[in-house]
C-alpha cells in the first residue's frame, strides 16, 4: 500500500489565529483509498473510497468531534457511477 502523511498549518492574520491539522492517506492494493484526518480543533474525519466494477466507486466519510463525544458523529455517503 501506498502511504502519504501531511500536516497543514494555517496562520489567519487579522485574527493572529492559527489553525492546525495532520492526515494521513494510504492507497491499498484493492485500490481503495483510505483518509484520516485530525484538526487542532478536535474533529477528526475519516473517509474510506472503493472502486467497484468498471470506473464507479462508492465512498464512505464520517466525522466526530474527539473533545465532545456527545456531539452526534456525521456520516456520509457517496456513489458515483461511470459507464
Amino acid at each position: 500500500s501506498d502511504l502519504i502523511v501531511g500536516a497543514e498549518a494555517v496562520r489567519n492574520l487579522e485574527s493572529a489565529e492559527t489553525a492546525l491539522a495532520a492526515a494521513v492517506q494510504r492507497r491499498l492494493a484493492s485500490g481503495a483509498l483510505q483518509k484520516v484526518k485530525v484538526q487542532h480543533t478536535g474533529i477528526v474525519s475519516v473517509l474510506h473510497e472503493q472502486i467497484l466494477e468498471g470506473k464507479s466507486k462508492i465512498t464512505l466519510s464520517g466525522q466526530f468531534d474527539a473533545k465532545d463525544l456527545s456531539k452526534a458523529p456525521k456520516y456520509g455517503m457517496g456513489l458515483d457511477l461511470k459507464y
